[in-house]
């Protein structure tokens, strides 16, 4: 069995869990433990939580780093980000050199060191230039690139000396290999929890809510390469063809959320925020969505994982992130040229399949 090290800037707690990234070290730490491995997560954590707490017997072991800065950047994990990144690179790696792969090294056991993402690059390369001077063989080294964030950041021939190299999908190893890195692929599992069936009842509460308009989900940080634009302007293309559709969002607390609000009211799309209580099941989203008649539903709170896997079953459609570089040309529906597809095999144009668990089409007809 291995001690496995988990490094990433998002984590459990409610003020790192940002993105898919936290919900990637969560599930991966339970496979981990459900294997017999120990596990070490540090990440940038609730500054008001303590610095380290044991969980399932000390098999896991959470350290949340860098509290002192987080404390004068209460709004989450990526406030405050630079300031973050520089401490982190400079204080993380004689952490993991020193303390916790050398503690494992006196207990016997070989560490597994897997760094998540640009802002952990530069901690990957001077752990390994830590471990190498003094001829430390005791770890393995892994970095894994979940996107292109940062990728402008990162002395890839350094961090290609220091650690393998892994990615999720084909596509992030074609991204990869254009900076010249020969990436390993490791996709994301499912974990269990994911896989058994929803109580039929909060899914039929949803979809009444929503009543005979088609409805659209889209959860993403508020980001450019989320698309949301995209997203927005299909949104208004199927208003503008009497179809009254309905948005559900929830973003991050970002800068470009003002890009985001800015699309939609120049679109002329109206909307209401809805603020629940982090406990709101997926009933109590259902009764506060059928009290609005927004076009655009925006969901001010964090929105508990078994509600938000409601909200995608009831929904008509769940509008994703699409895998295209920021070059790829925007699905400006041409000519109101949007289309719907359906799981049942057909595509109409212009056309609404009704409940038929359906997903919009943003991309050009010729991709």
């Amino acid at each position: 069995m291995f001690h496995v090290v988990l490094v990433a800037f998002e984590g459990p707690d409610r003020y790192s869990f940002v993105g898919g990234l936290a919900t990637r070290m969560i599930d991966l730490s339970g496979a981990l433990l459900d294997r017999g491995h120990r596990v070490h997560h540090l990440f940038v954590g609730d500054p008001s939580l303590p610095t380290r707490e044991e969980r399932d017997e000390g098999r896991l072991v959470l350290e949340r780093w860098g509290q002192w800065i987080s404390r004068f950047h209460p709004r989450d994990v990526y406030d405050g980000e630079d300031g973050k990144y520089l401490d982190f690179s400079r204080t993380v790696p004689p952490h993991l050199a020193n303390v916790v792969i050398a503690a494992a090294a006196a207990r016997g056991e070989r560490s597994v060191v897997l760094f998540e993402d640009w802002q952990t690059a530069t901690a990957a390369i001077n752990t390994a230039t830590l471990l190498s001077v003094r001829r430390d063989r005791s770890a393995s080294l892994f970095w894994n690139a979940n996107n292109t964030y940062g990728f402008g950041r990162i002395d890839f021939p350094l961090l290609r000396n220091a650690a393998s190299i892994t990615t999720i999908s084909r596509y992030m190893r074609m991204e990869l290999a254009k900076v010249e890195v020969e990436a390993a692929i490791l996709p994301n599992g499912i974990a269990d929890r994911y896989l058994r069936p929803l109580p039929p009842n909060d899914v039929t509460a949803l979809r009444k809510a929503f009543g005979d308009r088609p409805t659209f989900v889209k959860v993403a940080r508020f980001d450019v390469d989320k698309r949301w634009l995209w997203a927005i302007d299909a949104i208004a293309a199927m208003r503008d063809a009497g179809m009254r559709p309905r948005f559900v969002m929830r973003g991050s607390r970002s800068p470009y959320a003002d890009i985001v609000g800015a699309r939609i009211r120049a679109l002329g799309l109206s909307i209401d925020r809805l603020a629940l209580p982090p406990s709101a099941t997926s009933r109590d989203l259902a009764g506060a969505i059928a009290t609005t008649t927004a076009d655009v539903v925006f969901l001010d709170f964090f929105v508990d994982e078994k509600a938000l896997r409601s909200l995608y079953a009831a929904a008509d459609g769940v509008l994703p992130t699409p895998e295209f570089s920021r070059s790829a040309p925007p699905p400006r529906i041409l000519a109101g040229r949007w289309r719907v597809v359906s799981r049942r095999g057909g595509a109409r144009k212009g056309q609404f399949h009704g409940r038929s668990r359906c997903t919009l089409s943003c991309t050009p007809r010729t991709r």
